[in-house]
């Protein structure tokens, strides 16, 4: 029986093409006259109307769209005199929500928003403004004469905004953004900058990202935070006081990701630790040190007494101390060790944890681990330090000796992605756990012969991964898995179309030319677990 999709009813048709990405609308806008209709609305609440304003005849390309857009991205901006004609044009033309300005200067954001006073429909529509200044973009920069100035910006029903800047000049410039209605802000501060950037009302923050090299933090927002559940703070070469997170009573989600000056590293490090330990009802911290090391150490007991309620934990580049009971943690599911060492060789890091699902750490940290949960854990292995071999013969199957029984999954990987260098020398033994996945690894067919010649080993998977394959081209049957993943994986010679692994149950498997290079995949592109599309509000651990 055929089916006939153009039959549906258009309110059908509609609620389909809800689902559908940007790309796949405007593809679907072409196959006819009604889907067009259909998909109309649906292409101007998730797509953009760019305008590179130094380009020229943008008027009349302007004035020959028929879409109602309600995103707008206009980008170097040259002038007030060229912007005030384009915003004259757009006020009769578009019913805007959401606003970027890219690639211009201060000077003409405060003019532009001084003139919007005059369309009050468009101001008080916008719910998401975007603004990125950057100097290195405008060919008449009128930031190199000094003195002081003063902007005012208001953005009264703004609930989203993004902040970045690129600059440099003389003087110094005061901007205050007035939003009040504020729930998500983002600031990307410039390591050069002379902007002084407050945002002095901003009491209903639900959401706050920043990354700063000059501002401080106590400078840039004067709001009670009461509201505030996440805030993902990044600090490159500053003195940054912290004892602004003991005020922070709401928070859930902590990101802090701190470079130390070497001379204040011991110190700053303590009183940081001391101010997370504050925020008791935060269900997931991430802790990144960049640069040297802390050699203080973080206390794991007293952090579990602190932060009963975590679920997800990252340490990143610091010493950790066992010291005291066994630490708590019985809601935390995920837990992330990136560079971490225990503060005395002999201590055990004792993982006893009801609710434990994901571990991640290095592999010369195992023997370290004693591994007791109640449920079987997803074990995800950094191995960049030491070949696959020694990784699996010299710390991963002691390791599935003793805790076997509590594995789930398996998943080595490198951090820093496959490159072409293959291991010459294989593991003497396989490894026995029912589930493995390579992450971004450069591996031979030898090896995967070893690895998945265990008959405890039933499903295996390949991500982002180099295959290296003889000159003599060769099929290999891996006779005991149920289940083979590819996915993103490249063979070293990249004219082969063929897979060199087979099961039994599955066919030969051919690869797919994408841009410029065959690839494989058996399931999709994707591995899974890259957060890249999750934001600031729903922030995920990725255990690689």
């Amino acid at each position: 029986m055929s089916f006939n999709f153009g039959s549906l009813p258009l309110e059908i048709v509609q609620l389909i093409f809800e689902h559908l990405t940007l790309d796949d609308l405007l593809s679907a806008s072409l196959v006819c006259r009604e889907w067009y209709s259909a998909t109309d609305a649906f292409i101007t609440q998730k797509g953009w109307l760019a305008l590179q304003l130094d380009r020229p005849n943008i008027l009349t390309k302007l004035e020959g769209i028929r879409r109602r857009y309600s995103n707008l991205l206009l980008s170097m901006v040259p002038s007030f005199g060229e912007l005030l004609l384009i915003i004259d044009v757009c006020a009769e033309k578009f019913n805007l929500r959401r606003l970027k300005i890219k690639r211009t200067s201060i000077d003409n954001v405060w003019s532009m928003f001084f003139l919007l006073g005059d369309f009050e429909t468009w101001v008080n529509n916008l719910e998401e403004v975007h603004i990125w200044l950057d100097h290195r973009f405008l060919q008449n920069d009128n930031l190199i004469t000094g003195g002081n100035m003063q902007y005012e910006i208001q953005l009264t029903a703004a609930r989203c905004l993004h902040w970045s800047e690129i600059h440099t000049g003389k003087g110094n410039r005061a901007i205050t953004v007035l939003a009040p209605r504020l729930k998500l802000v983002s600031i990307s501060d410039s390591i050069a900058s002379t902007f002084d950037l407050v945002l002095p009302d901003c009491h209903s923050l639900e959401t706050l990202e920043c990354t700063l090299y000059k501002k401080k933090f106590e400078n840039l927002f004067k709001a009670s935070f009461e509201h505030l559940t996440t805030l993902v703070l990044r600090i490159h070469y500053t003195v940054q006081d912290v004892h602004f997170l003991h005020a922070l009573t709401k928070l859930k989600w902590l990101t802090l990701s701190v470079k130390f000056d070497k001379r204040l590293l011991e110190t700053l490090f303590v009183e940081t630790t001391d101010a997370i330990n504050s925020c008791s009802d935060l269900e997931g911290l991430q802790l990144i040190i960049m640069g040297d090391t802390a050699s203080s150490s973080i206390n794991l007991y007293r952090l579990s007494e602190s932060l009963p309620r975590l679920k997800q934990l990252e340490l990143n580049n610091m010493y950790l101390s066992c010291a005291g009971n066994t630490s708590l943690f019985d809601q935390l599911i995920t837990f992330k060790l990136v560079n971490v060492k225990l503060k005395e060789d002999d201590d055990i890091l004792e993982m006893s944890y009801p609710s434990l699902q994901t571990i991640s750490l290095n592999v010369k940290l195992l023997p370290s681990v004693n591994l007791l949960s109640s449920k079987k854990v997803e074990l995800f292995v950094n191995v960049d330090s030491l070949d696959l071999a020694e990784s699996v013969d010299s710390y991963l199957n002691p390791f599935l000796n003793q805790f076997y029984s509590n594995i789930r999954t398996l998943a080595l990987f490198k951090s820093g992605g496959s490159n072409t260098r293959v291991d010459s020398v294989c593991p003497r033994n396989a490894l026995g756990v029912p589930q493995l996945n390579l992450i971004n690894m450069t591996v031979s067919l030898e090896i995967l012969e070893i690895i998945a010649s265990s008959g405890n080993l039933t499903h295996l998977t390949l991500s982002k991964c180099l295959l290296s394959i003889q000159e003599t081209f060769r099929m290999v049957l891996l006779k005991n898995l149920h289940v083979l993943e590819v996915r993103q994986v490249q063979l070293s010679d990249r004219k082969e179309v063929l897979f060199p692994l087979l099961t039994n149950n599955r066919e030969e498997l051919r690869g797919r030319l994408q841009n410029g290079s065959i690839w494989f995949n058996t399931a999709g592109d994707d591995d899974g677990l890259s957060d890249s599309s999750c934001g600031p509000a729903n922030r995920k651990i990725n255990p690689l």
